[in-house]
């Protein structure tokens, strides 16, 4: 009995509810990676290279980006999705560099969705042949068990190693302390993968 005077059956509850649970989540992810998948194709039809940028939070994501958006501006079009909890803050950092920038707020979601996506491409509609950021919510775990359709996922690390499933997940990851965007960026242009330690 609760303190409310509400009685029922914890174990009846736990009995039914991991079945269910499995099939729910299967569900939403299949859901997802359905969207995921015509969101790839979206891109891939218009030459537009994404990269889903996942790290804790606070690692340096949107530095990363400001710099790179700053570095690249003269050779690349580029424009940015992005993620976050609650605030527009690093959405209006993004602005201030010239890019353009959609911002997604999860509310208490801790990761990004394919549909969440979806919606932020028809909004932001990059340009053909563009790179597109997507700067998904500060959390390792969640976000590289979503796919949004992007080409490649990059992990951004600052002492976070732990985190190996975001990390293996990665196509390229960055070691945060004082990176060489330029190269960074142009590695993951190349398609290749990379440990980048500078610092």
């Amino acid at each position: 009995m609760h303190e409310l005077g509400i009685t029922h059956n914890h174990a009846a509850l736990r009995k039914d509810a991991p079945g269910e649970l499995v099939a729910l989540e299967t569900a939403l992810l299949d859901k997802n990676q359905r969207i995921a998948e015509r969101n790839r194709g979206w891109l891939a039809g218009r030459g537009v290279l994404a990269l889903n940028l996942m790290s804790s939070p606070g690692s340096g994501k949107t530095t990363l980006l400001v710099r790179t958006l700053n570095d690249l501006k003269s050779e690349l079009s580029m424009s940015v999705v992005e993620g976050d909890q609650e605030t527009v803050f690093d959405a209006e950092r993004i602005r201030a560099t010239g890019a353009a920038a959609v911002q997604i707020n999860t509310g208490a979601g801790c990761h990004l969705e394919a549909d969440m996506l979806e919606r932020a491409l028809r909004q932001l509609a990059p340009a053909a042949g563009s790179v597109l950021f997507i700067e998904n919510v500060g959390n390792l775990v969640c976000p590289a068990l979503f796919d949004l359709g992007e080409r490649a996922r990059v992990a951004l690390l600052s002492g976070a190693l732990a985190y190996t499933l975001g990390r293996s997940a990665a196509r390229l990851t960055l070691l945060n302390g004082g990176f060489n965007t330029l190269v960074a960026g142009l590695s993951v242009l190349l398609g290749l993968r990379l440990l980048v330690v500078n610092g």
